[in-house]
């Protein structure tokens, strides 16, 4: 099992592994080279991974410039291979798919088909090719009489077994007239056939000044397996 430190101080994160029995607690191998290191010439075919991990690397974020980019990496048990190099600090691994493609959440615009930098979820395959973006969502971040009730980098979803579909839940609005709601929804991984599964009504302000707030969500996904 894989599993996250994150003290929130602006330090990288750390990942460390486990047995399910809670033996054998070790950290994984750091990705920052020290001080004078160098490039070993000792190369391998890795891409086959089996975890997806959302890793901070040094540097400044380039959308917010006091914290670490965060570039998504896949892991097979030995070896690291680094999938994005968007330099975004809103960027956040979200599953491994089917036919060895990764999916995660961005704000970036490698393809020139995010020029408002929403946050959008992207595939690509598991040696860093093919990258492509899955989404078109619109909306604006959730806020309800102008705080903000959610992040936009916080999609998260998961892969119907048997059809391939993806479902996710979005919390920046949808396709109906929901710019104050989150919603939950399916498309296809080439993109395609985008449905909007939930009309939550999201922040509603009552006439005597009470706020409800109605949102999607913790949710799951059941299928039978191929």
């Amino acid at each position: 099992m894989v599993f996250v430190i994150d003290d929130d101080q602006g330090d990288p994160v750390r990942f460390f592994t486990v047995k399910t029995d809670g033996s054998d607690f070790a950290p994984l191998p750091a990705i920052v080279p020290a001080a004078g290191g160098a490039v070993v010439p000792d190369f391998s075919v890795v891409g086959g991974g089996t975890a997806l991990l959302t890793i901070s690397t040094p540097g400044h974020a380039s959308d917010t410039p006091a914290t670490h980019p965060r570039e998504i990496f896949v892991w097979d048990g030995k070896d690291l291979l680094q999938l994005t190099n968007f330099g975004l600090q809103g960027t956040v691994a979200m599953f491994l798919g089917s036919r060895r493609r990764a999916l995660f959440s961005s704000s970036a615009d490698p393809l020139g088909t995010n020029p408002s930098h929403i946050t959008q979820v992207f595939s690509i395959d598991t040696l860093g090719r093919r990258l492509r973006q899955v989404t078109q969502l619109t909306r604006a971040p959730l806020r309800c009489g102008g705080t903000p009730l959610a992040s936009c980098d916080d999609i998260l979803g998961l892969q119907d077994p048997a059809t391939d579909t993806i479902a996710f839940e979005a919390p920046c609005g949808g396709l109906r007239q929901s710019d104050f709601a989150g919603q939950i929804f399916a498309v296809r991984p080439d993109g395609s056939g985008l449905r909007q599964l939930t009309a939550a009504r999201g922040c509603v302000v009552d006439a005597d000044g009470s706020v409800t707030v109605e949102l999607p969500g913790p949710f799951g996904y059941s299928a039978p397996s191929r």
